[in-house]
């Protein structure tokens, strides 16, 4: 994170086949959760003290992580629902305005 991991690791959800999507959207889902475990959650942050969840809003994955729901794939539509549950406080808004809950009961 400190180093701009974030937007190398947005480069994966654009992945075609979807492989490293999933991977990528795991390992930030694992991050966010570590982040609000720890006492101090500034000790996960950005150089400029941005918090992972804002960092992410501002490289939209508010926006992107709901495309990668796939009916047909129950494991990754498990794995963005878990990513999209971990980002709900900062993304709900979003999440709304797509309507993802349409999505998800297709």
């Amino acid at each position: 994170l400190q180093l701009g991991g974030v937007s190398t690791v947005t480069n994966f959800l654009e992945d075609e086949h979807r492989a490293l999507s999933v991977k990528a959207l795991t390992l930030i889902t694992d991050l966010l959760v570590e982040q609000r475990a720890v006492e101090d959650p500034k000790r996960i942050s950005s150089p400029n003290g941005l918090l992972l969840l804002e960092m992410l809003r501002s490289n939209n994955w508010c926006r992107r992580t709901p495309k990668l729901l796939n009916p047909a794939d129950t494991d990754r539509s498990e794995k963005v629902i878990d990513a999209m549950d971990a980002m709900i406080q900062e993304c709900g808004s979003e999440f709304d305005a797509m309507d993802v809950r349409e999505r998800i009961e297709k």
